[in-house]
């Protein structure tokens, strides 16, 4: 652990509870010779950008409203960082409100570690509840395990919300669901 520490900065480690033990995070296992293509500058601004967003989505679970990013005090150092930055990144214009009108949930929680030490891994899930979906004239309420991606990739960030689900405490997940945020489609999701 101390050498990979070292090695590699982006390598995160949680601490087993009740124990000294460390163990690795999702991301940094499904991540750990990722060739992302681009500079360590361009992709600390992709970051920053999908890190605006979450902390977006973050307020509105915490307030029922949406919140424009310039008053949200945990990201202003991302918003220096892709107004300043090289590609002259804009906060993404994802339509929250609107996926959830299409789209109900009612939401559980949100950004909790979860931890699986038959396994030895442990991560933060961005939320989770029950997606509503209509049947005719009924709904049925489904536990969902919910990742909010920049831009998904559905085989490497489905893994990474199975290996939640598969978690002590995640037992009642039944569905699993990825949200882009990049997007230009009209209606904003």
């Amino acid at each position: 652990v101390e050498r990979i520490t070292k090695e590699r900065e982006s390598f995160r480690f949680y601490t087993l509870p009740g124990t000294t033990k460390k163990v690795p995070s999702v991301t940094s296992v499904l991540n750990y010779d990722a060739d992302f293509a681009v500079s360590d500058d361009e992709l600390r601004q992709y970051a920053s950008q999908g890190n605006i967003t979450h902390w977006q989505i973050t307020k509105f679970w915490e307030t029922g409203k949406w919140m424009e990013p310039k008053d949200i005090q945990e990201v202003l150092t991302d918003l220096l960082i892709i107004h300043k930055g090289s590609l002259k990144l804009r906060p993404l214009e994802f339509n929250f409100q609107g996926f959830l009108e299409k789209y109900p949930f009612k939401v559980r929680s949100w950004n909790k570690v979860v931890y699986n030490a038959e396994f030895e891994y442990a991560g933060e899930y961005d939320f989770e509840g029950v997606s509503i979906e209509k049947t005719g004239k009924e709904s049925v309420e489904i536990p969902t395990l919910v990742d909010v991606k920049r831009t998904p990739d559905k085989v490497k960030h489905f893994a990474q919300c199975a290996a939640y689900a598969k978690c002590p405490g995640m037992e009642h997940v039944k569905q699993l669901m990825l949200i882009p945020t990049n997007t230009d489609a009209q209606q904003g999701f």
